[in-house]
Parts: structure tokens; sequence; C-alpha cells
């Protein structure tokens, strides 16, 4: 974590962007720092346990209110363009709300693997069939795919070889029912994603949710090959971005490439992708020093996270 504020203070003196920019994107990686801090503090194991409680409540309070929203047991005015009780996110908006309730599906799993008491493990299974739920109610492929992720994660952790297995027939179930089932909710986000990324052509004004996406990875591709060693800096990108779209004369700006690894090499060359790869690798690593459910946990955020990103 440390390395990465380090680099994203160097990256603040070479490259493109005004200085405001730069310290505006510097100030996001130095939020990063708040976690080693907390990680010194001298928390006992009762600490821990109180913080994971208080993490799994926030959840689970998350999830209440977004069912309750769906089921229209909210009061009125709470809608908006965007949020509505087909899509009911709560908190945050539709993309972060679908990754923290498939973590909560995965906290709780896991609450189920390690109870000792039928009832807990019972208990714990269907809060994390709501939870599922929560993902799929909600219009963020993102949410899905840290879901499928998480649950593949566990199932092979917890089974191997056979967990394996079935991850793979779930996939190709999966893969059976957006060919044949097209009209259900969730179902058919995926369908149209596809549909959208299909459609998609290079240069053209295409404002599709997967449009938009296929469109900033390519110039972010574009970007990369003309800074391919240290990249544009820090809050070098926007800049990069915009520049890029002028020569093409069409697009949309952005100030991300919706991608945290494209954006890291573009800022900061192959260092930055190695950075945030390894970090990724030393959270999974120390996880082995952890003690239940901490040791299963921690991976699978790394996961959650790694998917996300």
């Amino acid at each position: 974590v440390s390395g990465i504020v380090v680099l994203a203070a160097l990256g603040m003196t070479w490259g493109l962007g005004t200085p405001a920019e730069r310290l505006h994107y510097f100030a996001k990686y130095a939020d990063l720092l708040l976690a080693p801090l907390l990680i010194m503090l001298p928390m006992t194991a009762a600490d821990r346990r109180r913080a994971l409680i208080a993490l799994t409540a926030a959840l689970a309070l998350t999830l209440l209110l977004s069912y309750a929203f769906r089921l229209g047991l909210m009061p009125q005015g709470l809608e908006s363009e965007r949020r509505t009780p087909t899509n009911p996110w709560v908190f945050k908006r539709h993309i972060t709300h679908g990754l923290f309730m498939a973590f909560a599906c995965m906290l709780a799993a896991i609450y189920g693997l390690k109870a000792r008491s039928g009832t807990m493990r019972r208990l714990s299974g269907w809060i994390a069939v709501l939870a599922a739920g929560g993902v799929l109610m909600v219009d963020g492929r993102t949410g899905y795919l840290v879901l499928a992720v998480t649950a593949a994660y566990l199932f092979i952790h917890r089974w191997r070889g056979r967990g394996l297995a079935v991850v793979l027939a779930a996939a190709a179930l999966l893969g059976v029912v957006i060919v044949h089932v097209p009209g259900a909710p969730s179902v058919e986000l995926i369908t149209m994603g596809v549909q959208e990324m299909r459609a998609w052509e290079y240069g053209r004004n295409d404002t599709t949710s997967m449009g938009l996406r296929m469109q900033y990875l390519a110039t972010t591709v574009d970007i990369i090959k003309d800074h391919p060693i240290i990249g544009t800096g820090t809050g070098g990108f926007e800049t990069a971005y915009r520049e890029k779209l002028a020569s093409y004369q069409s697009g949309l700006s952005s100030t991300n490439p919706h991608n945290q690894y494209l954006l890291m090499m573009a800022q900061f060359g192959p260092i930055g992708l190695c950075a945030i790869i390894g970090l990724g690798i030393v959270l999974w690593g120390s996880s082995r020093r952890l003690a239940e459910p901490g040791r299963l946990l921690a991976p699978g955020l790394v996961v959650a996270y790694g998917a996300g990103g």
C-alpha cells in the first residue's frame, strides 16, 4: 500500500495534467495510507471481532433497506432517475452496492462454513441467499461478476477438485440460461451487455453502457502505447484521454477507464500494473497468519476487489 502511495507521489513530478489535477488524484491514493495506520493500531482479537460484527451489521442494514425499497415499503420520494424499485440500491450507486452485497454473500457463507451449530449454519445460508438476491436485484454487472468469482473461490477452497467441477458446471449452466432464458432480468442485463460489445465500433459515438467501456478500454490502450515506460503520471490520464479524443474527433471524455489495472498502467507504466498486482499477492500471502474467519475472508476480499477492479 505504501509503495503505491509513494509511486503516486513520484508520479506528480512528470507527465500530463495540471498541478491541481495531479494533487487531486494523489489525494485519492493517499487515502490508502489509512489501511497501514489501522493495521498498526493495538487491536486485540476482541476488537477485531467487534469490527467484523460492525461491518456485518452495516451490510445487513444495506441489504434490508434494499429489499424494503424493492417491495415498496420505503417512504415515497426516494426514487430517482437511476434508483427505482427494480434497481433498489441504497447508500452507494448500483455498481458499488452490488459489490458490497456480493461481499456480504461471501461473508455470510463463510460464517456458515465456520459455524459450529446447525442453526447458525442454516441462518447464515439463508442470509447468503438473500445477499445474492441483493446483487441480482440491481443493474450492476460488476456485482454479478464479483458474486460469481467469490462463489467460485469458496467452492474451490471448500471442496477442491469437486468444487472446481461444480464451478465449471455452473458456468456451463449459466451459458445455457443466457441463450435459452434471455427474458430473466439479470440474464437480460448480461445479454444486453454482450450485444452492446458486439455492436461497438471504434471511434463511433456509442453511449451504451458496454459501448462506453469498450471505448474506454481501446482509448486507454492507445494511451499506454503512447506512454509505455513511465505513463502519463499521477492525474495525467484525464488530460491524455481528452487529447486522444480530440485527435479522434469522437467519443465522450472520461476521468478513468473503469478498469483499475489499465488506469495504473496508463499513469505509471508497467511498474504501476506490477504494484497493484503485487498488493493483491502480499495481502493473499499475509492472510495465512490470520485467525479464522479472517484466514478465509481476507483472500476472498482480494478476489472480490481483484475482479471488481
